[in-house]
């Protein structure tokens, strides 16, 4: 995606103290009859320390959403206003608006709970009223649960040797193995494991780092490292587990393979390396629901990771290739769900860059491709989030989008780009404060990923914390200077706060980067608005003249100069126009980019936007 390669802070005031102890002693002293430990589905809820527990796990809860919940669990059943609420969590001497506060609250506690506003389980809004919490509760023992250790964080580093190739150079079969004993796993062990996304451990490859330095780096207790030896049709695969603080090797393995399946091998690895760390499949997760979605049929297998390997590098040409290889894949074995999500990434890529023809030519086979996958194997998170861009860029359906991110994070919470597309969409649907969230949760689960970071800085930049976001962007492009996309935000920030000369110099170098009509879009502005309207005017003729050699220029970066311009009819005329070509960053940026606060106050405005402010 281009967000890749392309808040609110709530402060009580005195008496703050004071409104704690009232909460505790009401609590103390309501319905529950003065226990201390409650239970409700999956969930146990020590008042007294203030502790929350899904099957005897620990769960991080900020103290102001376990105020939220205890609250809720004083009068299970009965409706809980939000004027109490408000009361009860913020003196009259707090700043901020408490309700805005009080919706992402919920919003966040819905999270955690892994709860639905749509189809509650635990917590029923009722429209302008309150809340109720509906789910059964019991009392309890007031011991704490037993906790289990916590939540493992595994890479796999696949360490290619070839006779033919330096140490470093790509290996598709080891990465591919790689990549796939680190879906297997991330699938299989949800709850226990976090598995470090392939953006992030790539860089390893060849490296001379000692597990130790490249654990602290990743900040990953384990390391899996696999090794691949080639000369001709063999290979040697040899795995090894190494715990990173110590090095110690834990247990090691070697398969040879001659031209046959290499997906026995990938599942065996990864059965061996579960083995080895002592976990235990999930309950009610067999091994075959873990396998299901991949192929036996080695062609079909090795065209996709060929297709992977070539959508990575996000070109036109690259992604045409990769489409290439995943339809061949999916005609060789039809029910090869990961194929066709992968299908549906690569189409949704050239629908969102715009640069292979308009979106309606490529987001349609998204679609149809996404639905295929989800149908073939609801249990694989990677459909769930290729349906979902879809939604969320083309069909605007954002409520389903939002679903269907859920649902992926509760196959695997390791999903990076789960988190980072979920990010987005939070942005887009005006909710900052989650965005950042999921944001930091993807460079927590990928943390040498620029993309992930850039997707932070995004999430600081449409949320107007731009302070924070140039913090972010400035450090990315320290590491990276070519990071066309960090330049395009740091310039956008610039932009926001009437510093010119560095939005200019910034969105310059995004062109030079990662040529984009978006980023010809802001540059334009950042002239207009520093007042070199006659350049403004040159970017916006030569968009005007592209649109008319080329098949295809988006509509809304022409209704971006227009508003930078200050030419406001022309501005909404195209952003009809956008929206009439069902335009992905007309979705992503009109309800929430700072850059068009000065079309908001237009009633057209809201006649442009209004399927989003609903949503």
């Amino acid at each position: 995606m281009l967000f890749d390669a392309v808040a609110f802070c709530y402060t009580s005031g005195a008496g703050q103290r004071g409104v704690s102890s009232f909460f505790l002693g009401a609590l103390m002293a309501g319905v529950l009859g003065g226990k201390r430990v409650v239970r409700f589905g999956e969930f146990e809820v020590n008042l007294h320390r203030r502790e929350l527990y899904k099957q005897g796990q620990r769960v991080s809860l900020h103290k102001k959403l376990f105020k939220v919940l205890a609250i809720l669990l004083e009068k299970p059943g009965d409706l809980v206003s939000r004027r109490h609420l408000r009361t009860r969590l913020w003196s009259a001497a707090s700043y901020g608006n408490p309700d805005h506060i009080l919706n992402v609250y919920m919003a966040k506690l819905r999270h955690v709970l892994a709860d639905s506003s749509g189809n509650p389980r635990y917590i029923q809004t009722l429209i302008g009223r309150g809340y109720r919490f509906i789910a059964p509760v019991e009392c309890a023992e007031g011991r704490p649960p037993k906790v289990r250790s916590g939540r493992i964080r595994l890479a796999v580093l696949p360490l290619a040797l070839d006779a033919s190739k330096s140490p470093g150079a790509p290996c598709d079969f080891c990465d591919g193995l790689a990549a796939e004993i680190s879906a297997d796993l991330a699938h299989r062990y949800p709850d226990q494991m976090g598995v470090i996304a392939r953006s992030s451990v790539l860089k390893y490859r060849g490296t001379t780092k000692n597990p130790d330095q490249i654990g602290r780096e990743l900040r990953a207790n384990y390391l899996v490292e696999i090794t691949c030896r080639t000369a001709g049709d063999s290979c040697r695969v040899r795995a090894q587990l190494v715990q990173a603080k110590d090095q110690t090797y834990l247990w090691a393995e070697r398969y040879d393979y001659n031209s046959g399946n290499p997906l026995a091998i990938q599942q065996e690895v990864a059965e061996r390396v579960a083995q080895s760390l002592g976990l235990k499949l999930l309950p009610g997760q067999s091994v075959e629901t873990a396998r299901r979605g991949r192929t036996q049929h080695p062609d079909a297998h090795l065209l996709y990771l060929k297709g992977c390997h070539q959508q990575w590098e996000q070109t036109e040409e690259s992604l045409r290739k990769s489409i290439a290889c995943f339809e061949q894949a999916v005609q060789l074995d039809p029910q090869y769900a990961m194929a066709y999500s992968a299908l549906a990434n690569s189409c949704s890529a050239l629908g969102l860059l715009g640069f292979a023809g308009p979106p309606r030519q490529w987001f349609p086979k998204a679609r149809e491709a996404a639905r295929i996958a989800v149908e073939m194997n609801d249990t694989l998170a990677g459909p769930h989030v290729s349906l979902a861009v879809v939604q969320y860029l083309y069909e605007w359906d954002w409520t389903e989008s939002e679903k269907q991110l859920r649902r992926a994070l509760e196959l695997n919470p390791s999903d990076s780009l789960a988190h980072r597309v979920l990010s987005y969409l939070l942005s887009s649907r005006r909710r900052p404060e989650e965005a950042i969230a999921e944001a930091r949760q993807a460079c927590e689960l990928d943390p040498a990923s620029l993309s992930a970071s850039v997707c932070l800085g995004a999430a600081y930049y449409l949320g107007r914390r731009y302070e924070e976001a140039i913090a972010i962007l400035q450090a990315l492009v320290g590491v990276k200077p070519t990071l066309g996309p960090a330049w395009m935000w740091l310039g956008a920030c610039y932009t926001m706060m009437s510093k010119h000369a560095e939005a200019i110099a910034a969105l310059e170098k995004a062109r030079e980067y990662r040529p984009h009509p978006l980023v010809e879009a802001w540059l334009a502005s950042a002239y207009a608005r520093a007042g070199r309207k006659k350049q403004a005017t040159t970017v916006l003729a030569a968009e005007l003249a592209r649109l008319s050699a080329e098949n295809y220029i988006s509509a809304f970066g022409i209704a971006l100069i227009h508003a930078a311009l200050e030419q406001i009819d022309q501005a909404f005329e195209w952003l009809t126009k956008a929206r009439e070509e069902r335009c992905p960053f007309f979705a992503v940026l009109l309800p929430a980019d700072p850059s068009l606060d000065s079309l908001r106050p237009d009633p057209r405005y809201a006649t442009s936007a209004n399927h989003f402010l609903a949503a």
